[in-house]
């Protein structure tokens, strides 16, 4: 009687394994959860991968106006150091509007627009706070999709809508609308 016990338990844990849907209920058994609208995708999307204004970026500055005011201060009030000049310059600082790929430690050669600005001075000061490359480069990386939402957005939905066809209509609504 002992090993019939689990068995309820079991079946549902092989069934969400198999279905891929959460189960509940004495017996481990449910429905299907229901699939996502595209418009609901999107909204899921943006919740995950875009920063909300004024969220707390966890080392000082907020994601809003204020905070991309911080950044561009602390660009202009460091240099990069000998010590982490390597991660700076390794750095993925890609933007939609321009060619800049990676910082450089001579600085006279790095983008002056605002946007790679703040994410040289983000770079600048968490490496100079001990954040390891991997570190910054998720925080650039928070920063470049609060600056550039849509982009951001559409790049995970093609990326998604290669494995599931659930993402293929969001993604084809997204491209028609044109703007976030």
């Amino acid at each position: 009687m002992r090993a019939c016990r689990g068995l309820p338990l079991l079946v549902g844990l092989v069934l969400s394994s198999c279905t891929g849907t959460w189960v509940s209920g004495a017996m481990g058994w449910g429905a299907p959860q229901a699939t996502l609208s595209p418009a609901q995708q999107i909204e899921l999307l943006r919740s995950e991968l875009i920063p909300a204004q004024d969220s707390l970026t966890g080392y000082g500055p907020t994601f809003s106006r204020a905070g991309y005011e911080q950044l561009l201060e602390w660009n202009g009030e460091m240099a990069p150091e000998t010590r982490w000049a390597g991660a700076y310059e390794a750095l993925d600082i890609r933007l939609p509007c321009c060619n800049a790929a990676h910082p450089n430690r001579d600085e006279k050669r790095n983008c002056g627009c605002g946007h790679h600005a703040a994410l040289y001075g983000a770079s600048k000061s968490l490496l100079h706070r001990g954040f390891s490359a991997a570190e910054a480069q998720v925080e650039v990386d928070r920063w470049r999709a609060f600056y550039f939402p849509k982009e951001r957005l559409l790049t995970e939905l093609r990326r998604r809508a290669l494995t599931d066809p659930n993402y293929e209509q969001a993604l084809r609504n997204m491209e028609q609308q044109g703007a976030c």
